[in-house]
């Protein structure tokens, strides 16, 4: 979505971005109301709801939003 934001080239992934979306995005990043920057996938605290992740990450995470686990 970055790069789509930035420059809006055509890839073979574009076709599952929600195009209204990126053009709203797109609208907020030239106003320079809305600064996009990429997140390192290890730094990345969404993770945790997105995908399965390693014990340590989860719990980096969950200590992240402050839920103490069990």
């Amino acid at each position: 979505m970055i790069h789509l934001a930035k420059d809006h080239r055509y890839y073979r992934q574009t076709k599952h971005t929600d195009v209204r979306n990126l053009g709203y995005v797109s609208g907020l990043q030239w106003k320079r109301l809305l600064i996009l920057i990429k997140i390192n996938t290890k730094k990345n605290l969404a993770d945790m709801m997105t995908k399965t992740i390693p014990v340590e990450k989860f719990r980096a995470s969950l200590n992240f939003i402050n839920v103490l686990p069990k």
